[in-house]
């Protein structure tokens, strides 16, 4: 079986055997059932005066590699016909509708007003470097949305977070 655990540590707790016994507590079973440990993501969390380090691992459990990782998401299904749905903007809430729409097998149109994220890179590199905006291809307007060029702090707090890494896969 293979498991993802977040844990949040004190630095002097973060080395190999401090994340192995917090994975093991984190997850209630003994350290001899943990057969691999992989790191997805390592982050130092220094707010409020305190440093921490924050992980994201993938826990192999009896026997279980780690480089096991879940199955490819289902293959879309062919949608023809005209659109009975249009889905506004590319960004990751437009994206994901389409998606869902079209895993039913509903027929939708996707329409974005901006370019995609290569053609965006030229509009954007003239706003910072020459202060000239294209309105209609910029950090807001285009695939993937705001969040395309941002520097990776899209997070969620909430503590139902669904499939994290189906959607990062997709």
């Amino acid at each position: 079986m293979i498991q993802t655990v977040d844990l949040t540590l004190d630095p002097p707790d973060a080395d190999e055997a401090g994340i192995r016994r917090a994975v093991a507590r984190t997850l209630g079973v003994s350290d001899e059932r943990i057969s691999g440990i992989a790191i997805e993501r390592r982050t130092v969390d220094a707010r409020r005066g305190r440093v921490r380090v924050v992980f994201r691992i993938r826990v192999g459990l009896d026997g279980h590699s780690v480089g096991e990782l879940a199955s490819p998401p289902p293959r879309l299904p062919s949608v023809v016909g005209p659109p009975r749905v249009v889905v506004i903007g590319a960004g990751p809430a437009g994206l994901f509708a389409a998606w869902a729409l079209t895993r039913a097998g509903v027929p939708c149109a996707l329409i974005e007003r901006g370019s995609n994220v290569r053609g965006r890179r030229p509009h954007l590199a003239q706003l910072n470097r020459d202060g000239v905006l294209n309105a209609e291809s910029n950090y807001c307007f285009g695939e993937g949305g705001a969040g395309t060029f941002s520097d990776g702090k899209l997070y969620t707090r909430a503590k139902k977070r669904g499939p994290v890494a189906e959607v990062l896969q997709l």
